[in-house]
């Protein structure tokens, strides 16, 4: 029960919605940052007609499931959600279809780091539920691209001492 002035809110202070007025705590609605220690992958998801049918999954290369969706779809909308994957290891999107007549105009795009990694189609199926389509993919390779950047250093100073201290200080 809500006594007259209780707040309710997030009480978890690790979350980027904590609520340090709250009162009563609504672990449900802390949001937490998104953390990712390899490649970062944004799963674009396109509905067309009956996206109640629609699933998905990403699988590794040993069948176990790394990522699928967490909510039912609309008709007609698009969904992005990041997944955490590994670099440069195989995978598999899994287009999944419960009813079996295929996405009804549905798509998905992968994007990584390195640009689109897979996108596609639950194709119509010859099964009558319960469908799956399968898309191999890579996750991208790490960059070892050097990034340079230049240093502005008032005149008199050098990053090459042991300490950067001015020639002429006033």
């Amino acid at each position: 029960m809500v006594a007259c002035g209780d707040i309710t809110g997030c009480m978890d202070a690790s979350a980027v919605n904590f609520n340090a007025l709250a009162t009563i705590s609504d672990a449900a609605s802390c949001e937490f940052p998104f953390v990712c220690d390899g490649e970062v992958v944004e799963v674009s998801i396109s509905t067309g007609s009956f996206s109640e049918e629609m699933d998905w999954s990403i699988t590794d290369a040993d069948g176990t499931e790394v990522a699928s969706n967490v909510d039912d779809y609309s008709d007609n909308s698009d969904y992005a959600t990041n997944v955490c994957l590994e670099a440069e290891a195989e995978y598999d999107f899994n287009a999944i279809d419960s009813y079996g007549d295929g996405w009804n105009g549905g798509s998905f795009v992968l994007n990584g780091s390195c640009g689109e990694l897979a996108s596609g189609t639950a194709a119509d199926a010859d099964v009558t539920s319960g469908s799956t389509e399968a898309f191999a993919f890579s996750g991208c390779a790490p960059s070892n691209e050097v990034t340079c950047q230049t240093i502005d250093l008032p005149q008199g100073w050098s990053m090459f001492s042991t300490s950067m201290m001015a020639d002429d200080m006033d």
